[in-house]
């Protein structure tokens, strides 16, 4: 690579004596990293270790340089040429000197630590988007600080000690409540914060720099076209700086495009640059991407997955990531098909509907919104043609509290209970849109977030839509801003020049086109000929998709994996945790698909299982302390 800074994927810091678990191997032993080095440093009060995939070796623990997990970059220019973070750091004193200056100069997804005889400091990023966590043993007193939560449970000694409402949690929403976690000892850093943990008494002192306070007045949706645009731009710029391989996660649709179209701007070179499209079955999508690659110039390569890939994600994505989120990691083909280390960066564009449109906007105040027309209203005022207002189902992102009854009642309690205090706390900063921003503040806890936690642990990768200048337009993006994305798509249309001639493959229609019409396509929506089909006798059914992805509800349901997996929690302590959980028991909940339920409350169901079986057999010598976390009572 061209760039010989290390590229670290996990960090984590042990407070006394050396833990029984081996951390190395623990970082080391996971999909996608099999390769990298662990380097150990220690310290008059524990040790570092310090998982490096890339790049050069890890820097000296204590010498007063910042060690950054992930990619930050130094947003902007200065005035002596391109920087480093290790240097903008350095000069300006290091991380405990000026935290918020430089954390309001740092874009990107990362932590940054530094370590002296008397403290570890660390600085998380904007938005919270690399989380790390703190863990405590049974004793309370602080034991581990890292970026991987299932090492540093581990390193506490702690990692039977499972907190069931979390896992109810995150059966239900798919998500866990900030700042909570799978573990009752273990707790994640504020987005935006300055922490600094006295060594060796491991003393906790955090001061948050930065919330997404809402503006007093919302800013009119016509002029947020021209923020989003060279907010695009800014980040394309800063991403790319000093790059000159640059690959792009290139799907057929409007997002990925605004990636493109924004670093093809920045570079003004295309062939510095490269779409990379997952594919299993060549499809409608992957022809789209390869016209949307050829109107930039640039080129164009394929991420070939074979047919095992997705079931193969149950095992493999938690056990990557750990079981914080639902575990789909489609990152892993990059590294599957060894392109990991070809680029500089690999920059995708996930995070563009979270941060800049309506998919955490519930679907019942959508269409209050839309109601403002003269012929909706008109209907309202007469009592005979007045309609009720949709609701978001419970396969919605934003309807998955009507899955909670499925709970047993003390669970139920303890999960409304805790996200309503978490609601509350957000809307304080954003009182009209903290029903939205409680749903991805921090972007930890936004439930696709495995895809950005796992592309930067196996490769240098960004997204462009994690750049501040992002964050503090979308702070600024009312719900009627939000709805339909039409600032958002508009802008995009602007960023892509030519791309925009190229139809999206989501929609048929282009990339520029109305919200009435994108909803109007959506409703309409069928399989395009020439897409790839079932065919009678196919052994891989749920791959026969017009898009990267897959049917998640036939693969559940016929995949030889997870048919396996099912056969193998049969009569398991981890069933057997569930059932204080689940309602309808956790042999019956993991035993068989369940049709009436949503493919992912059913994919998170079956990997919460596997993961508390590996965890529940791991520690079955200390099974008395396991049987104290049995959810008794909402706790």
């Amino acid at each position: 690579m061209t760039d010989p800074t290390p590229h670290i994927s996990d960090l984590i810091v042990v407070l006394g004596d050396t833990p029984t678990c081996d951390p190395a191997a623990l970082l080391r032993d996971r999909p996608g990293l099999e390769g990298s080095r662990v380097d150990r440093s220690d310290t008059a009060w524990g040790a570092v270790f310090v998982q490096t995939t890339f790049g050069a070796p890890a820097p000296p623990i204590g010498d007063g340089r910042p060690v950054f997990v992930g990619r930050p970059v130094v947003r902007g220019s200065v005035p002596s040429g391109p920087m480093s973070p290790e240097t903008f750091v350095q000069r300006a004193g290091g991380l405990g000197s000026a935290p918020s200056e430089i954390s309001e100069s740092l874009s990107g997804m990362f932590a940054a630590f530094e370590f002296d005889a008397r403290a570890c400091r660390i600085l998380t990023d904007r938005m919270g988007f690399r989380p790390v966590y703190i863990g405590r043993d049974r004793r309370g007193a602080v034991r581990a600080i890292g970026t991987h939560a299932e090492t540093v449970a581990s390193v506490s000694g702690t990692d039977d000690r499972i907190d069931a409402v979390s896992v109810a949690e995150l059966l239900v929403h798919n998500d866990i409540t900030f700042p909570y976690t799978t573990r009752e000892t273990m707790r994640e850093l504020p987005p935006a914060s300055f922490t600094s943990v006295s060594a060796p008494d491991g003393d906790v002192s955090t001061r948050v720099l930065w919330e997404p306070v809402e503006p007093t007045e919302f800013p009119p949706a016509s002029t947020m076209r021209a923020r989003v645009r060279d907010a695009m731009l800014e980040a394309g710029r800063d991403l790319t700086r000093g790059c000159e391989r640059i690959g792009v996660l290139l799907s057929g649709g409007a997002d990925s495009r605004a990636v493109l179209g924004s670093v093809l701007a920045a570079t003004g070179d295309p062939s510095a640059v490269t779409g990379l499209t997952y594919v299993t079955r060549e499809n409608n999508e992957t022809r789209v991407a390869a016209r949307v690659a050829q109107a930039g110039g640039c080129r164009h390569e394929l991420v070939v997955r074979d047919e095992g890939y997705f079931p193969g994600l149950l095992g493999r994505g938690p056990a990557l990531l750990g079981c914080e989120l639902r575990g789909n990691c489609h990152g892993l083909g990059v590294a599957d098909n060894g392109l990991a280390d070809r680029f500089d960066v690999v920059i995708g564009g996930q995070l563009s509907d979270t941060m800049l449109k309506d998919h955490f906007v519930d679907i019942t105040t959508r269409a209050r919104l839309r109601r403002a027309g003269v012929k909706q209203r008109v209907r309202q005022a007469i009592p005979g043609l007045r309609r009720p207002l949709p609701v978001s189902p419970p396969g919605h992102t934003t309807g998955r509290a009507r899955l909670e009854p499925m709970l047993t009642e003390p669970l139920r309690r303890a999960v409304r209970a805790r996200r309503a205090e978490r609601l509350a706390n957000v809307q304080r900063i954003r009182p009209r849109t903290g029903a939205v921003w409680h749903r991805f503040w921090p972007c930890s806890r936004q439930d696709d977030s495995a895809h950005t936690l796992g592309n930067a642990r196996i490769m240098v990768a960004d997204t462009l839509f994690a750049h501040t200048a992002i964050i503090e337009v979308a702070s600024d993006l009312s719900l009627e801003a939000r709805l339909g994305g039409v600032p958002a798509n508009g802008a995009i249309a602007d960023v892509c020049g030519p791309l925009v001639e190229v139809e999206n493959a989501n929609t048929g229609l282009p990339i520029d086109a109305s919200d009435a019409d994108v909803r109007r396509a959506k409703r309409q929506r069928t399989v395009r000929p020439g897409t790839a089909q079932a065919s009678q006798g196919d052994d891989a059914p749920w791959n026969a998709v017009d898009t990267s992805w897959v049917d998640p509800r036939v693969m559940q349901q016929r995949a030889p994996e997870w048919a396996r997996a099912r056969r193998s929690l049969a009569d398991s302590d981890a069933t057997r945790f569930l059932d204080a959980i689940i309602g309808r028991g956790g042999g019956v909940m993991i035993g068989a698909y369940q049709d009436d339920l949503p493919s992912n409350t059913n994919h998170i169901a079956v990997q919460i299982a596997l993961w508390l079986d590996r965890v529940l057999q791991r520690n079955r010598p200390a099974a008395g302390e396991v049987a104290q976390t049995q959810p008794a009572d909402s706790r």
